[in-house]
């Protein structure tokens, strides 16, 4: 999340959304929280923050299915 948010600052190629959601569902979601809240990055962009959401409240039902035994 922050390098993409550097590459958008100085104009290289960027990471796509995709990629961020997916490194999100795979257990990046605490980096993708602080890039939004620190870097501000994505913060506008609604579509993004929906499937980030998304991928976020799927590690925590996984989690907790997984801690519930």
């Amino acid at each position: 999340f922050a390098a993409d948010k550097i590459k958008a600052k100085i104009g290289l190629y960027r990471i796509s959304e995709k990629d961020l959601c997916i490194a999100s569902l795979l257990g990046g979601w605490p980096a993708g929280i602080i890039s939004i809240v620190v870097f501000k990055h994505k913060l506008k962009k609604k579509s993004f923050l929906a499937k980030f959401s998304a991928a976020l409240l799927s590690n925590l039902v996984l989690a907790y299915l997984i801690l519930k035994k």
